[in-house]
């Protein structure tokens, strides 16, 4: 009867297990193909719509706008644009690194266009004022936070 009673408990207990490991590994699944998703987006933007990724510079704009409307010095939101910009080429270095390893393209032509394409963006955007970053809409030209600076940010 013990004999009996332990293994219905080890089955028990196995079944558990094995039902949170599938559990997780669908979980940690979905968002690993999800994260990939939102990768290979950001990269069709910036190659095909010369845009930066709203994800990447949403909170910096939200931030911005708070400080435009609460009448905040315009060095604290330079100092805030230039560091959106910081973030911007990190994220595409980042994105180019992905890009660059990944064995997931039709042929050796497609994946130099896909490096050189972020390559020339990266250098593009490292000349332009953070401002220029902010672009409202793909192929508007009206910047939203132009100053009266034209200065160039390292």
């Amino acid at each position: 009867m013990t004999g009996l009673l332990l293994a219905l408990l080890f089955t028990i207990v196995m079944g558990i297990i094995c039902s949170l490991l599938i559990y997780f590994t669908n979980k940690f699944t979905r968002q690993a193909i999800t994260r990939f998703e939102v990768r290979f987006k950001d990269a069709d933007q910036i190659i095909n719509q010369n845009q930066v990724p709203e994800d990447w510079i949403g909170g910096y704009r939200r931030k911005i706008d708070q400080f435009q409307t609460s009448g905040e010095s315009s060095e604290k939101i330079d100092r805030i644009g230039k560091g959106a910009k910081r973030s911007v080429l990190n994220k595409i270095d980042s994105l180019y690194k992905l890009m660059e390893i990944g064995k997931f393209y039709d042929s050796t032509e497609t994946k130099l266009m896909v490096l050189n394409t972020l390559e020339q963006r990266k250098m593009d955007w490292q000349e332009r004022n953070w401002q220029d970053l902010f672009v409202a809409f793909p192929g508007d030209n009206v910047n939203l936070y132009a100053q009266e600076t034209d200065s160039k940010i390292d």
